[in-house]
């Protein structure tokens, strides 16, 4: 099945557009596009992107949202089907093999594995 994108007008596989499982749809324009659009609206206003970051986790609505969405298994099991469903196709996990093989990536897991332990030694 094929869609094609709303911002590049390249007709693709459906596997490249993301999909919305609370609505229920995919969405209109590709990954490719989607993350085009986010590298430059961060390289626009960099200061004012980790801002928003910073306080967004703090605000009541996020936290409410995430208390809801906590208590729901039944999306995390699809969500879970999702990611099991990409990664079972032989194209996903070469391409993820590829990505997880990279000297950058390979240090960047190892800081953030050292950096987890450190912090549960600290609690423990």
């Amino acid at each position: 099945m094929t869609q094609i994108c709303s911002c590049c007008k390249i007709e693709k596989d459906i596997s490249e557009f993301g999909f919305r499982l609370n609505r229920g749809y995919y969405k209109k324009q590709c990954r490719e596009c989607l993350n085009e659009k986010e590298k430059l609206r961060y390289l626009k206003n960099p200061e004012k992107e980790r801002e928003y970051d910073r306080n967004y986790f703090h605000t009541k609505k996020y936290q409410k949202w995430r208390k809801q969405h906590r208590l729901k298994p039944d999306i995390k099991a699809k969500e879970r089907l999702q990611v099991i469903k990409y990664r079972s196709k032989p194209d996903s996990k070469a391409k993820r093999t590829e990505y997880l093989n990279k000297p950058e990536v390979r240090e960047r897991n190892r800081y953030l594995q050292r950096k987890r332990l450190k912090r549960i030694l600290r609690i423990g």
